[in-house]
């Protein structure tokens, strides 16, 4: 079952990778079918995850990276329809295939230890608050780097500025989510550990994450900062890599370690 699960990975991740080439084609239909599927497929991996675990998948970073690859494009349903955003489709398939890449180098053993201390009501909110925060601030970021690129060769302002907005409307969004996590996991930490904070490593670098995209939303309000808004939004998602990945791959320790 480990090697259909990796199959299916590698499967989704060629399909959503394919779907944002049809979508550059201009063949909106096909592309939208294409990454349908692909979704399909991630769907089945989470699913099989959940069966096998008994729990809900979010223990292992394979897991939970997965699960990201399928929040992309339930994210982008409300960033189509409520932010009026539909343009954007290509870059959530794009991040959804990013994450499957990711995990199809990953090891993807079925069964995972449940640490005792991730069994708590506060587990699962804590966990998806951050998961919507993250999957549209990867969006801003894929945006953000877009948009440096397109002004490097001078291309149309308008583009630009049609991003600029974007990326704005993902991050005011995804703020909430992002401080509503920091907060579930202040008490989740209380409630585990007697503390509500420990300025351990992940914890640190979540809270320049907010302070950093914190600094953004303020900054954007006066147009004499306009030059610093992109490398304060790059510096951000550095932080949210540092958060999400970069203290367990460069095992800076702390009580997140399990």
């Amino acid at each position: 079952m480990q090697i259909f699960v990796k199959v299916l990975t590698v499967i989704a991740c060629v399909l959503y990778f394919s779907s944002v080439v049809l979508y550059v084609l201009k063949k909106q239909f096909v592309s939208f079918a294409i990454a349908f599927i692909a979704w399909i497929l991630n769907l089945g991996i989470v699913i099989i995850n959940w069966k096998y675990n008994g729990y809900v998948p979010f223990v292992s970073m394979s897991q939970v990276m997965i699960f990201m690859a399928m929040v992309f494009p339930i994210v982008f349903q409300f960033v189509k329809y409520v932010l009026k955003e539909p343009n954007l489709e290509p870059w959530f398939s794009l991040c959804s295939g990013i994450f499957c890449l990711g995990v199809s180098f990953m090891d993807q053993k079925l069964i995972w230890h449940f640490p005792p201390a991730l069994q708590s009501l506060f587990f699962v909110p804590h966990v998806m608050s951050y998961m919507l925060s993250y999957s549209l601030c990867a969006v801003s970021f894929c945006l953000t780097i877009f948009s440096i690129i397109l002004r490097i060769k001078k291309k149309d302002e308008k583009i630009i500025a049609s991003n600029d907005k974007a990326v704005y409307k993902l991050i005011i969004t995804a703020f909430p989510f992002m401080v509503c996590g920091m907060c579930l996991g202040a008490l989740w930490a209380d409630n585990c550990w007697g503390n509500y904070w420990e300025w351990d490593p992940k914890e640190t670098w979540a809270l320049i994450t907010v302070l950093g995209y914190s600094l953004y939303l303020h900054l954007r309000k006066i147009p004499k900062c306009d030059k610093f808004l992109n490398p304060i939004l790059i510096f951000s998602f550095f932080a949210l890599i540092m958060t999400f990945f970069g203290v367990s791959a460069l095992n800076m320790g702390g009580i997140h370690s399990y």
